[in-house]
């Protein structure tokens, strides 16, 4: 969910691997990812799940359930744009200075900018609600978990969801963990053995969900913790890797429609096999998140081959808008849900059995692209504009 700039205009093929890209070596379809998965992200938190009375309301919600799925995709995502710019940027003598910077000023900033808005400023507004005094405090106390970048850890042993507006920072975590060893991994092995490591990993999440899921462990820490999760971002690790390579992105270029489509099928039949799509059930936490990470690393590869209509979908402008202001909306939108939204009259915007559900995606989701648009301009912006001290060999697929 990385976004450093708006992409530069004037369309190129990158000889090397047969993509499609911009100059300045952007991938249009990559934004569109990002925006479909944060679009995922955000109709789960805005949708009203405590009373789905009707059919169509019922319908919203099964359907908007299935957002989690967003944060799949951005495992996916990371892994492909982090690897390549690893990859990419080997030979430089700046390689872990330069990394490193990049990523402190593009993540750092908003991040803890919305960790001391939560600390510091959310206890001088003296909330009337009971519930969220003792959410801020909970907060609070377990501070340094998220100034750490370990609170999906401090979920998963807690077995619950945090204070209200935070749970999402549990994959920043996740990422940040990632981001803190691969360059190492990427650095020291040799093309065949960064595969290795990659399809190891894949391996070492499934069984890592499998033992937990076994042995009775709550279904958050299989959900959150680290090392369950390390198949998706390896998958797009590997992609990475084939983009780079003629041969292997030819293969893969050849299998990912077919494995799209059996991913996708494979899902839906897992839904109605046990009549759900929840990220809790056995089931998905054992070969469902591997086969969404398949299906997700397939859709990819598809979108940023060239003349793809898969790819055509994702470069649409509107999902780009998305992309692009992804990471603030991924930070602020769901203390809009919990924070703002509830004050709201049902039914203020549309009448009708639907009416308070649409008025709280309207409502929130105004909101957020609001906050989202200002956190760029006024705050994101400028310290991305630092980042071209630290510009050693860019990756041809960077974020």
């Amino acid at each position: 969910m990385r976004k450093d700039g708006p992409m530069p205009v004037g369309q190129a093929i990158d000889q090397r691997s047969g993509t499609e890209v911009r100059e300045g070596h952007r991938i249009p379809a990559l934004d569109g990812i990002r925006g479909l998965a944060i679009l995922l992200v955000m109709f789960l938190h805005f949708a009203d799940r405590s009373t789905p009375i009707g059919l169509a309301n019922r319908l919203y919600t099964q359907v908007t359930g299935i957002g989690w799925i967003g944060v799949d995709l951005f495992f996916v995502l990371s892994g492909f744009l982090i690897t390549g710019i690893l990859i990419d940027s080997r030979k430089s003598a700046r390689y872990f200075r330069d990394f490193y910077a990049r990523r402190t000023l593009r993540i750092f900033p908003l991040y803890y900018a919305c960790l001391i808005a939560w600390i510091v400023v959310a206890p001088l507004l003296h909330p009337s609600s009971e519930v969220r005094q003792a959410a801020i405090a909970s907060m609070q106390q377990d501070q340094l978990w998220y100034w750490a970048y370990l609170s999906n850890w401090k979920m998963g042993l807690d077995g619950k969801w945090p204070a209200m507006g935070t749970s999402v920072y549990w994959s920043l975590a996740v990422e940040e963990q990632f981001y803190l060893v691969w360059p190492a991994v990427v650095l020291l092995c040799s093309p065949r053995a960064l595969r290795n490591v990659c399809l190891s990993l894949v391996g070492l999440a499934f069984v890592t969900r499998a033992i937990q899921v076994a042995a009775g462990a709550a279904p958050i820490l299989v959900y959150v913790n680290t090392l369950s999760r390390m198949d998706a971002l390896a998958f797009g690790a590997l992609a990475a890797m084939a983009v780079r390579d003629p041969q292997q992105w030819a293969w893969a270029r050849r299998t990912a429609p077919w494995a799209l489509t059996l991913g996708a099928a494979s899902l839906a039949a897992m839904w109605i096999w046990i009549g759900t799509f929840y990220e809790y059930h056995p089931l998905m936490q054992t070969a469902g998140f591997t086969i969404l990470a398949v299906t997700f690393v397939s859709l990819l590869i598809a979108a940023v081959a060239p003349g793809s209509r898969i790819g055509a979908i994702f470069r649409s402008p509107a999902l780009r808008f998305f992309g692009k202001y992804s990471f603030a909306m991924y930070l602020i939108h769901e203390t809009l849900t919990y924070q703002v939204v509830p004050h709201l009259p049902a039914q203020w915007i549309i009448p009708g059995e639907m009416g308070g559900q649409l008025t709280r995606l309207v409502v929130s989701m105004a909101a957020t692209i609001v906050l989202a648009w200002l956190s760029w301009n006024l705050w994101e912006k400028h310290f991305l504009a630092l980042k071209g001290y630290f510009s050693s060999r860019e990756a041809a697929l960077s974020p």
